[in-house]
């Protein structure tokens, strides 16, 4: 156990997975779709944008934690906020993509789970 606690820990929760996963999104978000999805499949696109963003306000959390940063849970939920904003006005000017409130506000709701979960976790 201590070998996950003092190795595995630090590289998953690292700033360094920050930005690959940060990566991950915005290419995911900017990358051309090919095939549009059908109307039903609308509420499975909010649920993967909350997803998303939970895991990347998680690992941000995680790692402030670990770098001893000023309020952990306000700095990852700007930072993946911020990033889930500045992606879908991006899309606005992306002809094969388009721009959503709903998104948005699955950014948000994903963020602020994540970067809550971790203050009631801690206890």
């Amino acid at each position: 156990m201590d070998l996950l606690k003092n190795r595995v820990y630090p590289v998953i929760f690292s700033f360094g997975a920050v930005y690959l996963l940060s990566a991950v999104i915005v290419y995911l978000s900017l990358a051309p779709v090919e095939v549009k999805p059908p109307g039903g499949v609308y509420f499975f696109d909010k649920v993967l944008h909350s997803f998303c963003y939970f895991f990347l306000s998680f690992i941000v959390v995680n790692s402030s934690l670990r770098s001893a940063k000023p309020r952990p849970v306000i700095f990852a939920f700007c930072y993946a906020f911020s990033l889930g904003a500045f992606l879908e006005i991006c899309q606005f000017f992306v002809a094969w993509r388009d721009f959503e409130i709903g998104d948005i506000l699955a950014n948000i709701i994903g963020s602020g789970i994540g970067s809550l979960i971790t203050v009631y976790r801690k206890g």
